[in-house]
């Protein structure tokens, strides 16, 4: 076998793996395939230990291993900002495994059980180009450290868009103009230059050598600012992907003349009255006041204010004739229709062209006064209401004392009403201190309920467990706390029974999971064991057909081993996990990723945007679909998954141009041990979707390929929400 040697030097590479015999077989085989250096370890800190001894360009690593597993390698090494290529090189049956490593920062993941020349070919393969990657790279980092020193550190300011105009990045000198970056970014570059409109089509076009260059205004907090600006195409590749924009020679000082005021008072959402202090005469209103009196323009300027817009009588004005201070007060407008309305206005007296102004602002309360109106009247039925609840209840002001109780606290702790008034939470708690049960009115917050338990003691001595919902109201015009405690003694009981039952539930499926796993992960190593020793026996005995014969029934029957361990490890953890919302078709690339033999085979994936209510098995449940199409579709080259609305349902479609199913074995399909693999993949399936509250048919032409149809509901038993769409 002739060795491939892109390298000068030999790759080196460290495997961690805590079964030894493996790590022998595994580094001869590796070092037929490529120009490699294979040093092992047997446990994560045997690993750590030589890693601070000697140098490696790749890490090939297990997952399940005594102590630390392999993850934990990872994100350690990650951590400390260690980037070293780390691939995972695990037992099948771990995808899982593969998608967190991959999120951790793995380069990849290779299983270990498969044809051993396939299984090392794709290893070196992997190792090699996670290196050559790895140095690319550190390379790169270098070069954009480069560039970015000299953008921050330019005095100039430097602006960069993408091809809308859109600021994606800015340098530190726009800071002179009190300007914070995080401001910046995200806007257009129109709204911080006065530029014309086509200004960003023209410049992204520009194939001149020499840049746009002009004149321009930043619009800063101050004013406008004089600028020269040039400009050029930023370009990626052969294509302008958007703009540089460099400003300097700012010319400070010639900053131009702002709006009139009548604009700003335009975009308020309050209404506002300019009136001559010495006439009373309105000299202008914006458009919210006009809206509020309900007239036009030139029916309100120019008139007195006097039992036009205010009720007061002329030479009785609060402001100039009685010296008094409107600033948020509660006063009343009048109408051109000749209603009032409740409004909170503020008045201020300014000096313009030598002569007094009034400038009142106002507000409508007219709902605010409803809901007071309203809250008023509700008091009234409070109390009818709480004594009739059999919860206690209690009013709490924010000094820690019962302002008022209902009949059932009395009858519960057996005191008096007159006694509970002059008593407060820590009187009767038997569980918080008095500073937690102040720091719980200190926190207690505006728009929601405060809920916890703790123990109430009555006057007997007797100790009540209670749940207590807490939450903010209006009790005689002022905020204050209504508190109400369910005696949850029952329940306290029911729970401490019913954690005494889990517990032991636990113990027993702990045992279980414990004794599966690793009976399984020793088993897969020493099932990869016995495959790298038969493929070299392979390799010695060549031409001896009857012994080959005899070797490939063995791999056969170690495969067939290693599909039941994978089947039983899913199985295993079949309803374990938290179901959530899952993009489907972000699932279907993972599956894919995981997949082995997808070459030469297209995949249309066209169910991104659908999510459904789900787990991580359903990664398992479209693996073992294109794991099928591979392996027994014979003809396969291409696969479709796609999804279509069928009422209030929804249907997922997975579909390939293979051979098919016969009609013979679609009624035997799902059925536990039938099929010509395991016979455990496809009842997986069944058991899976049923779990999930799916169905799952065949509907395929034998020649013409397969054709399942998953139909999930729109809501299931529980009121669960199974499926939604997003656009």
């Amino acid at each position: 076998m002739v060795m491939d040697k892109p390298f000068e030097k030999p790759i080196r590479v460290l495997h961690v793996d805590d079964d030894k015999s493996f790590l022998e077989v595994s580094k001869e085989c590796l070092q037929m395939f490529g120009f490699f250096d294979v040093d092992t370890a047997s446990s994560v800190d045997e690993a750590l230990e030589k890693m601070r001894k000697n140098v490696y360009d790749a890490i090939v690593c297990d997952y399940q291993m005594p102590g630390k597993n392999g993850l934990q390698l990872l994100e350690k090494l990650r951590k400390s900002g260690n980037n070293i290529p780390f691939i995972v090189f695990t037992g099948k049956g771990r995808e899982d495994v593969a998608v967190e490593a991959l999120s951790l920062g793995a380069e990849g993941y290779i299983s270990k059980n498969g044809d051993p020349e396939t299984v090392y070919l794709e290893l070196a393969s992997m190792i090699r180009l996670a290196v050559n990657k790895s140095k690319v790279e550190a390379d790169l980092r270098i070069t954009e450290a480069r560039y970015k020193a000299l953008f921050e550190n330019t005095h100039d300011i430097v602006i960069l868009t993408d091809a809308e105009g859109k600021i994606i990045d800015v340098n530190a000198a726009i800071y002179r103009y009190n300007f914070k970056r995080e401001q910046l970014i995200g806007g257009n570059i129109i709204e911080l230059l006065s530029l014309e409109p086509g200004f960003i089509k023209e410049a992204i076009s520009w194939n001149m050598e020499k840049p746009v260059e002009g004149i321009t205004e930043i619009k800063t907090l101050d004013g406008k600012v004089l600028a020269t600006y040039k400009c050029k195409p930023l370009r990626v590749g052969d294509r302008s992907a958007g703009l540089q924009v460099f400003i300097k020679s700012l010319i400070e000082g010639a900053k131009l003349e702002k709006f009139p005021f009548e604009e700003a008072l335009e975009s308020l959402l309050a209404g506002v009255l300019i009136v001559d202090e010495r006439t009373h005469e309105i000299i202008y209103a914006n458009k919210h006041a006009l809206e509020m009196i309900g007239a036009r323009k030139e029916d309100v300027i120019g008139r007195i204010c006097h039992c036009f817009v205010c009720p007061a009588e002329r030479g009785r004005c609060p402001i100039s004739d009685l010296g008094k201070t409107v600033d948020r007060s509660e006063r009343v407008l009048l109408k051109a229709n000749g209603e009032m309305i409740p409004i909170l206005k503020t008045v201020t007296v300014i000096t313009w062209q030598s002569r007094r102004y009034l400038v009142e602002s106002f507000i409508d309360i007219s709902e605010q006064k409803k809901a007071e109106k309203i809250l008023r009247e509700s008091e009234e039925t409070y109390r009818a209401i709480i004594n009739g609840m059999n919860d206690t209840v209690w009013v709490i002001d924010f000094n820690g004392k019962f302002i008022d109780v209902n009949d059932a606290a009395v009858k519960v702790l057996g005191y008096s009403r007159e006694e509970l008034l002059k008593m407060g939470p820590p009187d009767i708690d038997s569980s918080l201190t008095e500073d937690q049960i102040r720091e719980l009115i200190r926190k207690m917050p505006k728009d929601k309920i405060q809920v916890f338990e703790t123990t109430h003691k009555t006057k007997d001595g007797r100790i009540i467990p209670v749940e207590i919902s807490s939450s903010l109201i209006t009790y005689k015009g002022d905020t204050a706390i209504l508190s109400i405690a369910r005696d949850i003694s029952e329940r306290k009981k029911a729970e401490a029974k019913l954690k005494q039952l889990m517990e032991q539930l636990k113990m027993a499926n702990e045992k279980l999971t414990v004794v599966g796993k690793w009976t399984r992960h020793d088993a897969r190593n020493k099932l990869s064991v016995i495959k790298g020793n038969l493929y070299l026996v392979k390799k010695k005995i060549q031409g001896n057909n009857q012994l080959m014969k005899y070797l490939r029934e063995i791999e056969l029957a170690c495969d067939q081993i290693a599909k039941i361990f994978d089947f039983a490890s899913a199985y295993e953890r079949l309803g374990i996990e938290e179901r959530t919302y899952i993009d489907v078709g972000k699932v279907i690339e993972e599956a894919r990723e995981l997949s082995i033999g997808l070459n030469g085979i297209k995949l249309i994936n066209n169910c991104h945007g659908l999510e459904v209510y789900a787990d991580s098995q359903l990664r398992q449940l479209f693996y073992n679909l294109i794991e099928n199409s591979i392996r027994h579709g014979e003809r396969v080259r291409c696969i479709k998954v796609y999804y279509r609305p069928l009422g209030e349902s929804i249907e997922i479609i997975y579909e390939d141009d293979g051979i098919g199913i016969s009609e013979d074995n679609k009624s035997n399909l799902f059925r536990e041990g039938y099929g010509k693999g395991t016979g455990y993949g496809l009842y997986f399936i069944k058991k899976l979707c049923e779990m999930y509250g799916w169905e799952i048919k065949e509907v395929g032409e034998y020649g013409v390929g397969v054709k399942f149809i998953i139909t999930i509901p729109k809501v299931n038993n529980s009121g669960d929400t199974l499926y939604r769409i997003k656009r």
